[in-house]
């Protein structure tokens, strides 16, 4: 008898697609992310070290994994201990995307239905989706007027320095 290969979301749960880095490369990605786009950040081992962001995103993202697995009480045990560490408060059932950066987050709490970010399809690069199909682009007017070097840029946008 010809054996079977199952596939699905049941049965890819814990292997790593295509279009998903893996854990530790995300988590470089993170660090990244926030060296680039914080004037204030000097090296990626400061970034590393010393964001309470970055390492609230860290353990967001070990906790998600564990969440993922079914392993609730695990998952939940270490976003409260990435809580009273960094004051920044995220279930481990929130779906958080690439290229996220919380900036002086004290405070800061995205529930479980929280989904926050956006995967660009794969092989459509983000300048190649027109703006009225970027509905997570959409920002209400601010009150004020913003000089165009505070506008922020979307994630594909290059970095000016």
């Amino acid at each position: 008898m010809a054996s079977r290969v199952l596939t699905g979301p049941a049965h890819s749960a814990g292997k790593p697609s295509a279009g998903k880095p893996g854990l530790l490369r995300q988590m470089w990605e993170d660090v990244n992310c926030v060296f680039r786009r914080d004037p204030a950040a000097r090296t990626r081992f400061e970034v590393f070290t010393t964001y309470p962001g970055v390492h609230a995103l860290i353990g967001h993202r070990l906790a998600h994994a564990l969440w993922r697995h079914r392993w609730h009480y695990p998952a939940r045990l270490l976003s409260w201990l990435s809580r009273m560490f960094t004051q920044i408060d995220i279930h481990p059932g929130a779906r958080i995307g690439r290229r996220f950066f919380i900036d002086h987050g004290c405070g800061v709490v995205i529930g479980e239905t929280a989904e926050i970010g956006w995967a660009e399809p794969p092989g459509i690069p983000a300048s190649a989706i027109p703006p009225w199909a970027a509905a997570w682009w959409w920002v209400p007017a601010p009150r004020f007027s913003v000089p165009s070097a505070w506008a922020p840029t979307p994630a594909s946008a290059p970095i000016r320095w």
